[in-house]
């Protein structure tokens, strides 16, 4: 049986996959977010602020 690869998902999907959560449920945690993605809160509070400064 072959393990199952999990390669990260580039920075600009997170950002698209952010915008559709927020837009579906009209808010998003943080929380969520990290055990979405299986990142650091510290990678989500980036991409957030990416996404403010791209407004």
């Amino acid at each position: 049986m072959n393990p199952t690869i999990s390669l990260p998902i580039p920075q600009s999907q997170h950002h698209e996959i952010i915008i559709d959560m927020i837009k579906k449920a009209g808010f998003v945690t943080t929380d969520a977010l990290v055990q979405h993605f299986k990142v650091t809160p510290q990678t989500i509070r980036r991409d957030l602020n990416e996404l403010d400064q791209q407004g």
